[in-house]
């Protein structure tokens, strides 16, 4: 097993549709699993939560917003971790939680698509990125075929543009993708050059209070 991302989070989790001795079994596990998952996982009796864990064959209501996690017993721990890290891996891309990049002055900040820009992907994403949400599937195998600006992306693959620019941003925050400058678009010098002279501008002092 791999040992947990130094970006862990501590998420909630609760137990719908499990006999008390099941349940037991089950928060135990993942207990025992403590420090190997991506993220932090805790067991609650009430929402909020992250996550809701049921047995499979499960066919009651779930509270909204919340990720839903399927189980069989009796347990294997291997299965049980690579469960909890895809959900970690869909509740990060769903929340915009990115690897933030970092200005000339060191402070961080987010990269986004900007105009004149289409995203290449560099290779296939990790499943932790991926998660099991079948969106992210097809975007994926979408920029493996070509470099798609985000507002045709989301518009051939019929996927909000809000949901793209995430993916895209957790993409190229952890490697896996590029921007690529369309010289055909007629804002993409304008929009990098106005980058280029307000850095030049700072470096020598010259940007004054606007």
């Amino acid at each position: 097993m791999a040992s947990a991302a130094s970006r862990a989070v501590d998420r909630r989790f609760r137990l719908v549709g499990f006999s008390e001795r099941d349940g037991l079994v089950v928060r135990s596990m993942v207990r025992l699993l403590a420090g190997r998952t991506r993220d932090r996982w805790t067991a609650v009796d009430a929402d909020p939560v992250h996550l809701v864990i049921v047995p499979v064959g499960f066919t009651g209501d779930l509270p909204a917003g919340a990720a839903a996690m399927n189980v069989a017993l009796p347990l294997r721990a291997d299965d049980l971790w690579s469960q909890l890290d895809r959900v970690s891996g869909q509740l990060a891309l769903d929340e915009g939680m990115l690897r933030p990049g970092r200005s000339d002055t060191g402070e961080a900040r987010p990269v986004a698509a900007g105009p004149g820009r289409r995203l290449q992907l560099l290779r296939w994403p990790p499943d932790a990125l991926l998660g099991s949400d079948l969106r992210y599937l097809r975007l994926a195998t979408m920029l493996g075929a070509r470099p798609f600006a985000i507002d045709e992306l989301s518009a051939k693959s019929n996927i909000p543009l809000a949901t793209c620019h995430a993916f895209a941003a957790v993409l190229h925050a952890n490697g896996v993708a590029q921007w690529l400058i369309d010289p055909d678009d007629p804002h993409a010098d304008e929009a990098g050059n106005a980058g280029l002279f307000s850095r030049i501008r700072s470096k020598l002092g010259l940007e004054g209070p606007r």
